[in-house]
């Protein structure tokens, strides 16, 4: 567990939507969920890569503003890069989430499930499938929902998921 220290540098949504004009908005989200929906001409470095020369590289003087889907991850890639921008670096305060909720427009490439709901809705029915088969036609196929399990297990322990990465190269979650 990692500790983020509080940024005096937020920014509300209603202070951002007031002035939009010379301000470099990114996303730390992954990119399927910035592709998912984000905010109106945001442009998108995930968390994992973000740093100077990333932001320097996309900028043209704004004032740069970082935005998750609540708040958190955001509030780290500030910490992480806030340094190396004096005062011109905001995180804004609830992220996404309070952006909506404030009634501001986004942009969707594609409405979809997040990678991480997308696998939790099929493993969610391969149980259940492997149940219902081991009731009405053999008890064999228990060992189904063993497997998931097992799956879910080594997902939990390692952070790796095999499925959530086969189900991320389908074509539903490209653009």
């Amino acid at each position: 567990y990692k500790r983020v220290k509080m940024s005096e540098n937020n920014i509300s949504a209603i202070e951002l939507n007031n002035n939009l004009k010379n301000r470099l908005i990114i996303d730390v989200r992954e990119s399927n969920e910035y592709k998912a929906e984000h905010i109106l001409n945001a442009i998108n470095i995930p968390l994992s890569k973000i740093n100077y020369e990333e932001i320097k590289n996309n900028r043209n003087g704004e004032d740069i503003i970082l935005y998750c889907q609540s708040g958190k991850r955001s509030l780290e890639a500030y910490n992480k890069v806030s340094s190396s921008f004096n005062d011109k670096i905001y995180n804004l305060s609830g992220g996404i989430n309070n952006w909506k909720t404030s009634g501001y427009s986004i942009s969707f490439y594609k409405k979809l499930f997040p990678i991480d709901r997308q696998t939790q809705i099929i493993m969610g029915s391969l149980v259940l499938l492997g149940i219902i088969l081991s009731v009405f036609v053999n008890n064999y196929w228990l060992i189904l929902s063993g497997i998931i399990s097992l799956g879910l297990i080594n997902a939990g322990i390692t952070g790796w998921c095999g499925l959530g990465l086969f189900i991320a190269k389908m074509p539903w979650n490209k653009v």
